[in-house]
């Protein structure tokens, strides 16, 4: 892990975020408060959720006809 990661986590941590791994997200739901996640067997309501995922998988989460599929690899850079 990186040392800018591992920092948001620790801060994250602190601030009593509860962080999940090896977690399969099937679902989002935008409301004006926040936001819902669901999948494999949980709901989290949450103020703020941040995504990682390529602009396509994002679309599917939230129920959206997503653009047509890219060809190749996405990747982020910071």
């Amino acid at each position: 892990m990186g040392a800018v990661t591992a920092e948001l986590e620790r801060v994250a941590r602190e601030a009593g975020v509860t962080i999940r791994t090896n977690t399969e997200v099937e679902g989002i739901l935008a409301h004006p408060d926040g936001a819902t996640a669901s999948g494999d067997g949980y709901v989290i309501d949450a103020q703020w959720l941040l995504s990682g995922v390529a602009p396509y998988v994002l679309a599917k989460l939230l129920g959206e006809t997503p653009p047509t599929k890219p060809s190749g690899s996405q990747f982020k850079l910071n």
